[in-house]
């Protein structure tokens, strides 16, 4: 397996979702709740960096390293991205923000299927078609007998 392609790959991909879905799954009472975080940087160790807003003005009781998730998505793009890892709290930079580490474990990349999402258009479609049907201003669309 070629580390170095595989780290590319996996810039590349981050770098052209840049927006993704920080998940906390530590165990303790005060953790940081899912958010949306910006891509700050992925270094050549294969960590990604980004900044997430602190839950509490006071974080020092909060675990500095836990296990986390990002989920890379955008609507554009024809892939998404899923990483399983180690959030690590690194700095905190302003009163409202840290910086976080984030050490891949494991990472998938997915390619959207072009039917599923045509279906779900289609369902959409029938969906909103169905709903103004039913709350149509003409009195006599719909015909109910008791």
């Amino acid at each position: 397996m070629n580390t170095d392609y595989n780290l590319s790959f996996l810039k590349a991909k981050t770098e052209s979702l840049g927006t993704a879905l920080f998940y906390n799954f530590s165990r303790t009472l005060l953790k940081f709740p899912t958010s949306v975080i910006q891509l700050t940087k992925f270094d050549k160790d294969g960590n990604i960096w980004f900044q997430a807003q602190k839950p509490y003005k006071e974080i020092s009781a909060m675990d500095r390293i836990f296990p986390a998730q990002l989920h890379f998505y955008k609507k554009e793009c024809l892939c998404y991205a899923m990483f399983e890892g180690v959030a690590t709290i690194e700095a905190e930079e302003m009163p409202e923000t840290v910086t976080i580490k984030f050490k891949i474990s494991k990472a998938e990349c997915f390619y959207k299927n072009g039917k599923s999402s045509s279906f779900l258009i289609n369902l959409k479609n029938s969906v909103s078609y169905f709903l103004k049907s039913i709350f149509r201003d003409e009195p006599n669309h719909l015909h109910f007998a008791f």
